[in-house]
């Protein structure tokens, strides 16, 4: 029994990798080693588990059955020996986010995990496209926005939610100014290239809009709040993007009590069960925004 759960946790591995190579590389043992774990449970079964290719495996439908029990079993041993609840964590952990999310508000998280985890290696992976099951397959998706499907094939580990605000420098506007709607649809806001006039932001009320004169058009998030630092208009971002300016006192929120537009956070990952990281990405998500 003790060389089967070998075996089936030696497969587990191979399927999360995607490769005999990175399982290999991972778990320390030899590819043959490996490959021997697979020939054994394909005896002991009767049928092929893994289909090979040039750029790795991937489980048949019976390997992918009898993946989903070993990885079971595995973690279920993970569990009891405790190592998910280490505080030392080694090795390299991918994270893989939307261009519009890393050049905001993932730096804030990565720096905690970072400080938290010295000798973990983080890689930040900014894509435009959302998933990637190539050689990104494994790495952890950051989204702001609830379209997630059960179909896409990702499972989610956490979620939270986030504000999106209205906000200017404090040359731009001064703390009167900051409730006066007629003063403020005076500005130029600063909106994404793909939004067309009139140029509107939702209040907290849902009939409520507040529309400006003009807008700057910037497709990136980052030279949004760019130009909302330097005073060039008012801009909509997330609150813990912006936190940091407004208590440093170069950006003020403004309507305060009637802008608020709740934005949903989901760290997701493709990987079939828990590893020791998502553990840690969520504890650092924790810190910039409340759990649902």
């Amino acid at each position: 029994m003790h060389g089967y759960l070998r075996h089936l946790a030696n497969f587990a591995r191979i399927v999360e990798a995607g490769s005999m190579k990175s399982a290999s590389d991972a778990l320390g043992v030899a590819p043959s080693g490996l490959s021997d774990s697979v020939k054994v449970l394909e005896n002991r079964f009767g049928t092929a588990l893994l289909i090979r290719h040039k750029s790795g495996v991937t489980p048949t439908t019976e390997g992918e059955r009898i993946y989903r029990a070993a990885a079971g079993i595995v973690d279920l041993l993970n569990e009891a020996l405790g190592t998910e609840s280490s505080d030392d964590l080694v090795g390299t952990c991918r994270v893989s986010v939307p261009t519009e999310v890393a050049s905001t508000c993932i730096g804030l998280s990565i720096k905690y995990l970072s400080e938290r985890h010295p000798d973990l290696d983080v890689k930040i992976f900014a894509e435009d496209e959302f998933i990637d099951y190539s050689r990104f397959a494994r790495d952890y998706f950051l989204r702001i926005a609830a379209t997630l499907k059960e179909s896409e094939g990702l499972r989610t580990i956490w979620s939270g939610s986030a504000t999106a605000i209205l906000v200017a420098s404090t040359q731009l506007v001064s703390e009167d100014d900051a409730e006066d709607v007629v003063k403020l649809a005076k500005l130029p806001a600063i909106v994404g290239t793909e939004r067309k006039p009139p140029f509107g932001y939702s209040l907290s009320h849902p009939k409520s809009r507040i529309v400006f004169a003009k807008a700057i058009g910037v497709s990136h998030p980052a030279a949004q709040l760019n130009l909302a630092l330097q005073g060039h208009g008012v801009t909509g971002c997330l609150d813990i993007c912006a936190a940091a300016h407004m208590q440093s006192g170069q950006l003020r929120r403004v309507l305060s009590g009637r802008f608020s537009i709740p934005l949903h956070i989901a760290l997701m990952t493709p990987h079939r069960r828990k590893t020791p990281y998502d553990a840690a990405m969520v504890d650092a998500m924790k810190c910039l925004v409340r759990a649902q």
